[in-house]
């Protein structure tokens, strides 16, 4: 950031080690007319700051050290982007206005509450570890965009062929469809036809 009398340029605001209070105060100044800005989370065990941050919409928790995100309460009304490590879906509820979430590098626990946070549009989960139960999708009240970019070891899917809630369904890598693996096996040749006047 270049000045701290006028809101940042950048979309996105790095804070890699644990601020004290009046750094999280000035921060929250210059944020505080930029809803579209994404605060992004390097370091620390909780989220306790971002009762410096009430007004707060896009969060992403990158602290390999997290141990709790009961801080999410303070941003609770308003907070619409959100992306953290491993998360138990029951600690989200309270996000009334949550629209997108990413996970990755991680476990998602509780996936049966998925229909019941905010007013998810777009769902990321990247990387998880061990398998994970994706049946709940089906029960999505509006539809979603899903990514489940590099998740190989999915339990179970919804049958998403009466499935109205997935907009777009994502899923790399590898690059055969687990839903349609049939289109990516390579279809036969047929024998081309012998040239006339080809010598045998």
């Amino acid at each position: 950031m270049s000045s701290c009398h006028s809101p940042p340029n950048e979309t996105i605001v790095r804070i890699p080690t644990v601020l004290d209070a009046d750094a999280c105060r000035r921060i929250a100044d210059l944020l505080a007319s930029r809803p579209d800005v994404t605060l992004q989370i390097e370091g620390g065990e909780d989220l306790e700051f971002l009762r410096w941050f009430p007004g707060l919409r896009r969060l992403s928790s990158l602290s390999l050290r997290l141990r709790s995100i009961d801080g999410l309460r303070h941003v609770a009304a308003g907070l619409e982007r959100l992306g953290v490590g491993s998360i138990d879906l029951d600690l989200l509820r309270p996000l009334i206005s949550l629209r997108r979430f990413k996970s990755g590098l991680g476990t998602v626990g509780s996936l049966e509450l998925l229909p019941s946070v905010g007013r998810l549009e777009s769902i990321g989960l990247y990387r998880l570890r061990g398998p994970h139960d994706l049946t709940p999708l089906g029960a999505m009240p509006r539809p979603v965009r899903l990514n489940l970019a590099s998740t190989r070891a999915i339990a179970s899917l919804p049958s998403l062929e009466r499935c109205d809630s997935l907009r777009w369904l994502v899923r790399q890598p590898p690059r055969r469809s687990f839903l349609c693996p049939s289109a990516a096996r390579p279809r036969p040749r047929s024998p081309r036809p012998a040239r006339s006047g080809a010598k045998a």
